[in-house]
């Protein structure tokens, strides 16, 4: 199917397979102060590789399995530059992690609501509009792939930006990954709770992506 890559797309090809040990030399040994937040796959840190690298590591428990490695290196064959980067995973020590690239200025969520944080910046009507636009781009990119890869879970949360206030979209196969883990009752079976869900959506099958487009209009 279709990937996405272009000849301005990263060197690296496909899913890196990290040790345990690089992921806890790039946390500090997962240091709380290395610790910037949760979400639906688990912790995240910020790490620093070896080669200087910044990167985003998400942590949570979990058997080893292949499907995730299957599905993690599907996934990791995406790139666009509205799509955050999968660089890649580690499955060791009862533990899975995944490695993004690290977008410093963050998720738009912060810039556009008071989350008490002085340093995050206040969104000109401009960049909003840029922001918004992107991260359209990104979705549509995703949609475009073959398979389509629906976001079930978008929201500003899930739009970061980088230094240039550049969107990209983040933890779109998020629900690919967890497959298999999850009760069938949760909501990672569907759209997450607490998330604008468009009015159709229970009427339709839960992989339409006219409902991730929704969403992102009323974003």
């Amino acid at each position: 199917g279709r990937c996405g890559r272009t000849s301005s797309a990263p060197d690296y090809q496909g899913a890196r397979r990290f040790t345990l040990e690089e992921m806890s030399h790039a946390t500090k040994n997962f240091s709380d102060a290395n610790l910037v937040g949760a979400g639906t796959f688990g912790k995240v840190y910020m790490g620093l590789l070896l080669d200087g690298t910044v990167v985003a590591i998400k942590r949570r428990v979990g058997a080893p399995r292949q499907d995730f490695v299957d599905e993690v290196r599907r996934q990791s064959e995406i790139w666009h530059r509205n799509v955050v980067t999968l660089i890649g995973y580690c499955q060791d020590g009862g533990l899975q992690m995944l490695v993004f690239e690290h977008l410093p200025n963050g998720s738009v969520c912060g810039h556009l609501y008071d989350t008490g944080k002085e340093s995050m910046t206040r969104l000109e009507f401009k960049q909003r509009l840029s922001i918004a636009i992107g991260a359209a781009k990104g979705l549509d990119h995703l949609h475009s792939l073959a398979p389509p890869l629906i976001h079930k879970g978008f929201k500003t949360s899930n739009v970061l930006v980088d230094e240039n206030f550049i969107a990209k979209v983040s933890d779109a196969g998020v629900d690919r990954l967890l497959r298999g883990l999850e009760d069938p009752g949760s909501p990672l079976n569907g759209f997450r709770s607490g998330i604008y869900q468009d009015p159709e959506y229970v009427s339709l099958n839960p992989e339409h992506y006219y409902s991730a487009v929704h969403v992102c209009c009323v974003l």
